[in-house]
This record gives C-alpha cells, sequence and structure tokens, in this order.
C-alpha cells in the first residue's frame, strides 16, 4: 500500500533535516528505508526546488478513454428525463 502524500513528504523532509545534520545519504537510505538513490534524489530536488521539491509531482497518467465532447454529452442525456426521449 503506497503511502498517502503527507507521510511521503514527512518521511523527505525527515531526510533533508538528517542530512542538514551531517548524516550520510546511506546512513539516511537505512534509517527511511529507502535506496541510497532515491534518498539523494530527494535531496538533489529539495536544494534545487525548496520545499516544493518534497512534494510528490503530478504524474501525466493515461489519456482518457473517452473524449471531454462525448462525456458532456452523456452527461447532458443523463440528466433527461427517459419519457423526454421517446
Amino acid at each position: 500500500m503506497r503511502n498517502p502524500p503527507n507521510a511521503r513528504v514527512f518521511l523527505r523532509a525527515q531526510a533533508v533535516d538528517l542530512s542538514s545534520r551531517g548524516w550520510k545519504v546511506h546512513e539516511i537510505a537505512e534509517i527511511v528505508r529507502r535506496d541510497r538513490s532515491v534518498v539523494s534524489r530527494w535531496l538533489h530536488r529539495f536544494e534545487q526546488e525548496g520545499l516544493e521539491g518534497l512534494w510528490p509531482r503530478k504524474s501525466p497518467g493515461r489519456p482518457p478513454k473517452v473524449r471531454a465532447e462525448f462525456r458532456q454529452a452523456a452527461d447532458e442525456a443523463a440528466r433527461e428525463n427517459p419519457r423526454d426521449l421517446g
């Protein structure tokens, strides 16, 4: 099960805090139970973006299967009274 965003942000903030106190990346990785490359990425993003870098980025995701125009037409049709449609 994935951690909620706030738990992930807390974990990343904890890694940044430990780094600022002089802990090495491999030590931080053991504490937060993540790979060293992940911890390094968190620290780099924090250096580049500040606090915003701790928040998960939006992933582009899969494109919708149904176009917006069709969805809008279907929503409008669903609001109609079936007897009025014939």
